[in-house]
């Protein structure tokens, strides 16, 4: 999912769903700044915690709130586009 973040351009979030049960990891959801990245420059700006297992995002229309579906629990949580780190 990318998200224009004003000043800052684009970001890109994409969730880690420590799909193979990594020891002391959890999911999460990796925020990357796009400039970053297409300047071969390190890109990963934050992460924000996530739910079990999160597969779908999508930002809710007319609002700046990410839905990500947390798969193995069912639940869907969202996330505040405009407090990304």
């Amino acid at each position: 999912m990318t998200h224009r973040a004003g000043d800052r351009g684009s970001l890109v979030v994409a969730a880690d769903s420590n799909r193979f049960g990594a020891a002391a990891k959890s999911a999460s959801l990796a925020v990357v700044d796009v400039s970053h990245a297409l300047a071969r420059h390190p890109a990963l700006v934050g992460s924000v915690p996530a739910g079990q297992f999160p597969r779908g995002l999508a930002v809710a229309p007319g609002s700046s709130m990410l839905l990500v579906a947390n798969d193995d629990s069912g639940q869907l949580e969202t996330v505040n586009l405009t407090a990304l780190p």
